[in-house]
């Protein structure tokens, strides 16, 4: 038998912003939606999506390519270090982001003395053919301490 559980993990105050939803915690990993500019705090990082460009194909079209979904993330710990990251879904990117076609992606980065890893799951709403206003996305991403 197999048993699975998640819980509710703590949020600092001001860091998750009105009407998102809850960061789930499991196993070392916390999981938070986030919009462009939000910070959150997750596995005592501070983590703000910074940008989100989608060129997916739409759900009601025919396209050539898949297009892809680009995340850019700046993650900073406590004493103040900081990196931004590339995550993306779909298509390859060019060099030096290209980790090859992806429906999650996730990146190891390293602040000070501890290493992480951010997975980006996904990017909603899928884009269709109607126009997907900027603020109506999100992402689900995941920070784990290694």
């Amino acid at each position: 038998m197999l048993a699975m559980g998640c819980t509710r993990a703590d949020v600092s105050p001001g860091t998750e912003k009105e009407g998102t939803s809850p960061k789930v915690t499991s196993g070392t990993g916390q999981t938070a939606q986030l919009k462009v500019k939000q910070v959150v705090t997750l596995n005592q990082l501070s983590v703000q999506l910074q940008s989100l460009q989608d060129s997916r194909c739409p759900m009601n079209a025919m396209c050539i390519t898949q297009g892809s979904a680009i995340a850019t993330l700046e993650v900073k710990d406590a004493a103040g270090n900081s990196k931004s990251q590339i995550l993306y879904l779909g298509e390859k990117l060019p060099a030096p982001n290209n980790r090859g076609d992806r429906s999650a992606d996730s990146v190891e980065v390293s602040l000070g003395q501890k290493n992480y890893r951010l997975i980006l799951h996904s990017v909603e709403p899928y884009p269709n053919t109607s126009a997907v206003p900027a603020e109506t996305q999100t992402i689900s991403v995941t920070v784990r301490s290694l």
